[in-house]
């Protein structure tokens, strides 16, 4: 699997497209609405993405 990242959702009212980060292994999953799912990353995240999702800019 691949796993996608939208730097932002929206902007100027247009939705954004999705980054491909890396190739990914499902870890685990729970719940259905909302489901909660745990990937691995084959490579790591980008520093600045990461430290932009931590700041709630993602």
């Amino acid at each position: 699997m691949n796993d996608r990242h939208r730097i932002e959702k929206r902007h100027n009212s247009c939705t954004m497209p999705l980054v491909f980060l890396s190739p990914v292994a499902h870890v685990s999953h729970e719940s259905e609405r909302p489901i909660k799912i745990v990937w691995h990353l084959q490579h790591p995240m980008p520093v600045e993405m990461f430290e932009e999702s931590e700041k709630g800019l993602v």
